[in-house]
């Protein structure tokens, strides 16, 4: 088999190879794969975007020319989907405008493109139980409908049901509270949610998806080694029923000892091996869990066949989910480095940096200089430059809008 061009993810990469090697004959088949990593550090900063329209500006700031594996899977990727905020009002607008009170209708389309935008409304509708049936009307150019009375808890027992499949009950609970509160409308509320999940979950697993194949593509440093990443990725181990476990916990409920536990008990290079291949494939049913991040980095930074940029896109992957999720992100930096300290110490100052220069930086260097804890000179040095930078910005800024004088103040 040959794959011009990279796999979109693990399971259709070895899906597809094992075409080659149905006969059952060893050492009978070849399967290639042609990567190109054009632009990758462009396509990791828009694989960490989590804002839809922003990574889409980013992608399309990118020459076709330099577009690389990932970024024409993300291409695609983002090109299949239109943006939160336009999929709820045209969803909202198909629903208000043509089905609403309705038992059955019909809905005319021009073109393809319309025509594919109106059906993943009305898919997004019979998610929530409101549609029944449809079918298309080719020739007239029309989607006629069948439609469901439902009420409150019909919605909300669809949308539990869907939502049920790719998370716990109590993650699902959390998600459908704004349909408990009381006024305005219920359907809008329930769109809201099922897209926001979409967006939050779906495509956020997709991406990750293409990351997993990219890093292992880029990582290749033998056909044993690319094997053996694919088969650990793919193969439950004895660390798969805990990590999945975890995806129902926030990082706070696991704990650094819990997790430090797991990272310490790999005592052999194939169960290290196991325990990167298990977080990888666990974080793709959960990308935006910090504790298995957080593992995932330390976990590499362990072994001896993790590259450093490997760490490091693992680090910065982390960094960019923590603003605003975990009650104290400033503690969950300060405890990685540590942990890097005795993992990969060459990489503190290279990751401290990353941190100092995302959006929570200057708290993080506060922090860092005020503990009392010990705190290594890179990371002093990291901070104090934070800190440095941020009022050499003041005063850049204060000398456009005022005077001399008034810069030096600032």
């Amino acid at each position: 088999t040959m794959h011009y061009g990279m796999p979109g993810s693990v399971e259709a990469f070895y899906q597809e190879a094992g075409r080659a090697g149905r006969n059952g004959k060893e050492g009978y088949a070849l399967c290639t794969v042609l990567y190109s990593d054009d632009s990758w550090e462009r396509g990791l900063g828009i694989l960490d975007e989590p804002d839809h329209n922003a990574a889409m500006r980013r992608l399309q700031s990118v020459s076709h020319s330099r577009r690389g594996d990932v970024l024409t899977h993300l291409w695609f990727l983002l090109n299949s989907y239109k943006g939160r905020e336009e999929e709820k009002k045209s969803t909202l607008e198909l629903w208000n405008r043509h089905l609403a009170g309705e038992r059955t209708a019909e809905v005319s389309y021009r073109g393809e493109e319309d025509q594919q935008g109106k059906e993943k409304c009305i898919y997004r509708l019979a998610m929530l139980g409101l549609v029944e049936d449809y079918t298309i009307d080719w020739r007239r150019r029309e989607f006629v409908l069948m439609l469901r009375d439902s009420g409150s808890h019909d919605v909300a027992a669809q949308l539990r049901r869907y939502l049920g499949k790719y998370k716990f009950p109590d993650y699902v609970d959390r998600l459908l509270e704004p349909l408990s509160t009381t006024g305005g409308d219920l359907v809008e509320r329930a769109v809201g949610v099922l897209v926001d999940f979409i967006y939050d979950e779906v495509v956020a697993k997709r991406k990750e998806a293409i990351r997993t194949m990219a890093e292992l593509c880029r990582g290749f440093k033998s056909s044993e080694d690319f094997r053996d990443g694919i088969l650990a990725y793919l193969q439950d181990s004895e660390f798969s029923d805990q990590l999945n476990e975890w995806r129902s916990r926030s990082f706070e409920q696991i704990g650094l000892t819990e997790l430090r536990e797991v990272l310490e008990r790999p005592d052999t290079p194939d169960r290290l091996r196991q325990l990167i291949g298990t977080t990888r494939r666990v974080l793709e049913a959960d990308p935006g869990n910090v504790a298995l991040r957080y593992l995932s980095v330390c976990a590499r930074a362990r072994s001896d066949w993790e590259s450093d940029a490997s760490v490091l896109n693992e680090a910065s992957a982390l960094i960019a989910r923590l603003p605003g999720g975990e009650p104290d992100p400033e503690l969950v930096q300060m405890e990685l480095l540590h942990d890097l300290e005795t993992w990969r110490p060459s990489l503190v100052r290279r990751i401290a940096a990353v941190m100092m220069s995302a959006g929570g930086g200057l708290a993080l260097a506060r922090r860092l200089l005020s503990t009392e804890e010990y705190v290594a000179e890179v990371m002093r040095l990291a901070a104090l430059k934070t800190i440095v930078d941020n009022i050499a910005w003041v005063v850049a800024r204060s000398s456009e809008f005022y005077d001399l004088e008034a810069a030096g103040r600032a």
